[in-house]
């Protein structure tokens, strides 16, 4: 019989990966899916499959102990750790917005100590930490000492198999009472021991963080569901997407958690439960209403006035539709690619023979892709993770670590690094709703006539232990400039600063070569990887370290360095990523990249030559990014981001293209019979009348009014 996991460590308390060996379960639910040829990954901003709206519907029934009670929405992330990461970020926002409270002070009850050496791993005290802000206790009459005294915006209790629901019921009382927002993490407990807890306890929280063991400790998972009441400073067109996730909310997860759930509660599988899931499966109005209830209402609206994304089917390069009252299908070529994750296909059969049906517990898959990512990045040591920001956490950790003594870390504006409470210290946004946040972040504008000036002033401080960047940043698809790289080679081993390097969008081959950085001359300390090793099923990060960043890391805090390099560590994720890596060489993927992005830039340029509207084009090998005319009329009717929207809506409906707001990020392996899709659909875009954009912009403003105000 295997062993019970305890938050990622045996009860022998060596440290173990918190998932388990793939199960015949796992596999053949991924096979299965595979030959339905079911999406799983279609983009960042949570499409709404029926997995997640059945699920979020799931997780609300169980918080109001199957009573009718008020609605919680839920928001999926990819570990227990990425879920907490989302609560307080949500509780902080609604202290702020609805509280009018300023200071977003959290106590944090952890009797089991699972998170204040992540929360603080440089052990720099509250106000100094790498997520400040956060008072740690483990007794419970400290925390109700700390609320009597009005210490606090928000708690977060996270409960073990001996919680006491007498002392947390007065606990959130008083907590109430003083308008703190409250936060139970059921991370800790299993499915059994939650089932445990008497009616009416957990809708007294408003917000509930749900972990692994929802996924049986399978897949990836994490959750949290909060209150609709306190959900609702997101819950705006102009909010929606605060919080998102590349991975969060994906199809293979969610459609084995749902199984878990059924299998646990089984009241799911009573008529009443049987009949709403049914509905959300057949009728896309029902699917819409309840995800509006029970996720987000307006990433629903995205979606039904920009690209309806009803898919019921995904093969290769193509989204597949019925037509209504035709047999045949339409397809869709796939320039989304889940937001960069999709190098080679959807549902490739090669998965099952190569990786399903061949996986064996006996090889150490792991190994493998260190050495190969080794071997591609010149970097000795790599941790996995689940997400692109939780890569991003590593790396920000390990480098503060290594090099002891130095706070700051330089970013550039513009730069994106994902959406978790350490991971935004590198994403260029307002992010003054959850703070406090790491206070040594100095940010630069790599494109100001000053730039090279205020980087070099910066690194002559020798304050800087980490330079984290993007080389070639996502949003505006621009490399920094070439005299800034050279001043960072310039000063590297002077200052002592640290090199990271985001690869997660346009790292393995995306630019052509496997590093987007190949030719400038860099040598980072840390790399991060992730989307392009999903094999668009399972997710996955990477993160590339050399071998003396690990050990100075290690001498500066072990236990947080084991922590993070064996928690997330996963067999099958790590045969995943390797199976991408060989396929990716076999078939000389470079050349293909070089081949069509130079083919299709020619083809472009030559489109928009005889266009008003369309000014260029820039290309990063398979990225591609359209520069609009907004000068011009009718764009000059429209904001930039209606314009966009009514353009991603066009290139879907005139050019049977998916897009993203103007952004095109095709599979590696497109063919050149995909690439004249892609042309083809291009040019009836261009072409389309002026009158026409007008006419979808009007639609959708109307559909936009209708739909929040009906919430349907």
């Amino acid at each position: 019989m295997e062993e019970q996991l305890i938050f990622g460590y045996h009860k022998n308390k060596t440290r173990h990966s918190l998932l388990k060996k793939a199960s015949t379960h796992q596999l053949a639910h991924i096979k299965d899916r595979i030959i339905r040829k079911v999406p799983t990954f279609l983009s960042s901003i949570n499409p709404v499959f029926e997995e997640s709206v059945q699920v979020a519907y799931m997780f609300c029934e169980i918080i109001n102990g199957f009573r009718k009670g008020e609605k919680y929405k839920t928001f999926f992330s990819n570990s227990y750790l990425e879920a907490i990461h989302g609560a307080v970020k949500i509780a902080r926002t609604a202290s702020k917005e609805i509280y009018k409270k300023e200071e977003g002070k959290v106590i944090f009850y952890d009797p089991k100590k699972r998170y204040q050496f992540l929360f603080d791993p440089l052990q720099e005290g509250e106000e100094k930490a790498l997520i400040p802000g956060v008072c740690f206790c483990t007794k419970i009459e400290i925390v109700q000492g700390l609320i009597q005294k009005n210490r606090s915006n928000v708690i977060v209790m996270s409960v073990d198999e001996y919680i006491s629901e007498e002392d947390v019921r007065e606990v959130i009382k008083k907590a109430t009472k003083q308008n703190i927002v409250s936060i139970i993490d059921l991370s800790g407990l299993s499915i059994k021991s939650t089932k445990k807890l008497t009616a009416n306890f957990l809708n007294q929280f408003d917000c509930v963080v749900w972990g692994e063991a929802y996924s049986d400790y399978q897949f990836p998972f994490g959750a949290f569901s909060t209150r609709d009441t306190i959900y609702k400073p997101w819950d705006s067109l102009k909010t929606c997407l605060t919080h998102s996730s590349t991975y969060g909310g994906n199809g293979m997860v969610l459609s084995y958690v749902k199984k878990i759930l059924k299998k646990e509660f089984t009241i799911f599988n009573e008529k009443k439960y049987v009949r709403k899931f049914n509905k959300v499966e057949n009728s896309t109005k029902s699917k819409y209403r309840m995800a509006t209830s029970y996720i987000n209402g307006y990433t629903n609206i995205l979606f039904r006035t920009t690209t309806p994304m009803n898919f019921k089917k995904v093969s290769g390069s193509y989204f597949f539709k019925n037509r209504k009252k035709k047999v045949h299908e339409q397809k869709y070529l796939d320039c989304v690619g889940g937001s960069g994750c999709n190098l080679i296909g959807h549902n490739r059969k090669e998965i099952i023979h190569d990786i399903i049906d061949k996986h064996d517990h006996n090889i150490d898959y792991f190994s493998s892709l260190n050495t190969s990512m080794t071997q591609l990045t010149g970097l000795d040591i790599c941790f996995m993770g689940n997400s692109g920001a939780g890569a991003v956490e590593i790396a920000m950790t390990m480098a503060l670590l290594a090099n002891k003594g130095k706070k700051k870390i330089v970013v550039f504006s513009g730069n994106y690094a994902g959406k978790t409470l350490i991971a935004l210290n590198g994403t260029s946004d307002d992010h003054s709703n959850f703070e406090p946040l790491y206070a040594e972040v100095e940010t630069i504008n790599p494109y100001a006539g000053s730039a090279r000036y205020d980087l070099e002033k910066i690194l002559k401080t020798e304050a800087v232990a980490l330079v984290w960047f993007e080389y070639i940043q996502g949003g505006v698809l621009l490399k920094l400039p070439p005299d800034l790289i050279s001043l960072l080679n310039k000063h590297k081993n002077k200052y002592e600063y640290l090199i990271g390097v985001d690869e997660i969008l346009h790292g393995v081959y995306r630019t052509g070569d496997f590093l987007s950085i190949q030719g400038t001359g860099l040598q980072p300390d840390i790399i991060t990887f992730s989307k392009a090793l999903s094999n668009m099923i399972f997710p996955i990060s990477v993160t590339m370290m050399s071998e003396k960043i690990y050990q100075k890391a290690s001498m500066e805090n072990d236990k947080v360095v084991q922590f993070y390099k064996e928690i997330f560590k996963n067999q099958l994720a790590a045969h995943f990523a390797l199976d991408v890596i060989r396929t990716l060489e076999k078939n000389n993927i470079s050349q293909n990249v070089k081949k069509q992005s130079l083919f299709i830039k020619q083809q472009i340029e030559s489109i928009f030559r005889n266009s008003e509207l369309y000014r260029n084009v820039e290309m990063s090998g398979l990225h591609i990014r359209f520069n609009l005319t907004m000068k011009k009329y009718p764009f000059k009717l429209f904001a930039f981001s209606k314009i966009s929207n009514i353009i991603t809506h066009i290139f879907y409906e005139k050019g049977k293209i998916i897009t993203y707001y103007g952004r095109m990020l095709p599979p590696l392996n497109i063919s050149d019979a995909e690439v004249k899709v892609l042309i083809d659909g291009l040019t009836k875009v261009v072409n389309t009348p002026k009158w026409y954009y007008i006419w979808i912009g009007i639609k959708q403003y109307i559909l936009i009014k209708y739909c929040t105000l009906t919430k349907r």
